[in-house]
């Protein structure tokens, strides 16, 4: 939306991990400003995840799978179960002919969706993960460039560093 250097989009993601499948649908809004040094734009997203376990799929040790399934585990369920949680997730990016950096974070507010087990509802816990990346472009000669730039990604329990150049 040029008018008012904004943005909108719908985001839709299915992942599908084992027999856990997560559809996040979210609507996002960016806006955009321009200043002497560069461009900063800011981001927010917000949305719902729906998530399901195939309960009837899964097979325990100690269960009994003779007729009705019976994981004998107060965790697994025996059908197809499915949550909803609320998400939440920001972002702020600045760039320049010589530069760009950026911050992000997805679920924002720790969510987590309800399934239902044989004696229990269980948590599905949507970890917060944090993302902050950076790049310089150096002019090494007439006409070559090297842009050496970094991603560091975080769930506050385990840290990934990816690091890459351009020339």
């Amino acid at each position: 939306i040029y008018s008012i250097s904004s943005g909108v989009g719908l985001n839709v993601i299915n992942d599908l991990i084992g027999l856990q499948r997560s559809t996040y649908v979210s609507v996002g809004y960016d806006y955009q400003k321009d200043f002497k040094w560069g461009k900063m734009s800011v981001g927010l997203s917000a949305g719902i995840i729906q998530t399901s376990l195939d309960g009837s799929q899964l097979q325990a040790p100690d269960g009994n799978y003779t007729g009705e399934v019976n994981h004998n585990d107060d965790y697994l369920p025996s059908t197809l179960q499915q949550g909803i949680a609320p998400d939440v997730s920001l972002g702020i990016y600045v760039n320049s002919d010589k530069y760009f950096a950026g911050v992000s974070a997805n679920h924002l507010l720790f969510s987590s969706a309800s399934i239902n087990a044989p004696t229990r509802d269980v948590k599905l816990n949507f970890a917060r993960e944090i993302m902050v990346m950076g790049g310089y472009d150096f002019k090494l000669s007439k006409g070559v460039h090297c842009m050496p730039s970094a991603l560091i990604k975080t769930d506050l329990k385990k840290v990934q560093l990816d690091i890459g150049a351009n020339l």
